[in-house]
């Protein structure tokens, strides 16, 4: 067992390897035909916007007024990788305007949950919802899972009797590189809703239907309720796409 261990870790780590250098070669490649030119700008972005992070700024072995080499953008790629920060290090060169070259460095973050939300109408406890996205991707996951999670929470109300349970998620853009999930868990708009009859037990306990005069009766189809809530929720939106 242990020597399986050791040969799956020997596994990812030479997979980590060779994603590297499979990035490394196509960030050179792009380079590649400027090789021996004078650096005339280098820019530094991340997600397509400036930064003057100087924890990535001062790894960067590229500099202005020297010659472009091959060498110096692959370890410029390798030291931003071993931050553990960036999932992608996007490199384009371009002309630049006295016959040297532009070098542009386009750094793509990891994005990682900062908090995960549960909303309406659960069936299920959030703490169980929570536990079960935590013990497969973790507290925080990164955001590229969220649509695996969002499958596994779906197979989570299947198991517990839930058979048309929807899942529908917002992200939400956050600081920096975290962002909030929160999922919203409702019937299907096409569910019918069907009227229980209470044992005389309990329905000697029930305080009754509120009768409100602007409410109308409820519906036996969900999304007919739903959209109700909606208009009533907010009358001025409703109101100015001539909904009432």
């Amino acid at each position: 067992m242990r020597r399986c261990h050791h040969r799956t870790a020997r596994t990812l780590v030479l997979l980590a390897i060779a994603v590297l250098c499979s990035r490394s070669s196509r960030a050179q490649s792009v380079a590649a035909q400027y090789v021996g030119r004078s650096v005339e700008d280098v820019q530094l972005l991340v997600e397509n916007k400036p930064t003057v992070d100087t924890t990535v700024l001062d790894l960067i072995e590229v500099r202005r007024g020297d010659a472009l080499s091959a060498a110096a953008v692959r370890e410029s790629i390798a030291h931003v990788f071993s931050l553990g920060r960036f999932q992608d290090v996007q490199v384009e060169a371009a002309p630049g305007a006295a016959g040297g070259v532009v070098l542009r460095i386009n750094l793509i973050p990891f994005h990682t949950i900062q908090k995960i939300v549960f909303a309406g109408t659960l069936g299920l406890s959030s703490g169980e919802l929570r536990s079960t996205v935590a013990d497969r991707y973790g507290a925080s996951p990164p955001i590229g899972r969220v649509d695996a999670a969002v499958r596994t929470l779906q197979q989570l109300y299947l198991d517990n009797g839930y058979l048309r349970a929807t899942a529908h998620r917002v992200q939400l853009a956050g600081a920096d590189e975290r962002i909030a999930v929160p999922y919203f868990f409702n019937p299907r708009l096409d569910a019918r809703i069907p009227v229980l009859t209470l044992p005389d037990e309990l329905a000697a306990e029930a305080r009754g239907v509120s009768v409100d005069p602007s409410n109308e009766r409820i519906h036996a189809v969900y999304g007919r309720n739903a959209w109700k809530s909606r208009v009533r929720a907010h009358p001025d939106v409703a109101a100015a796409h001539g909904y009432v």
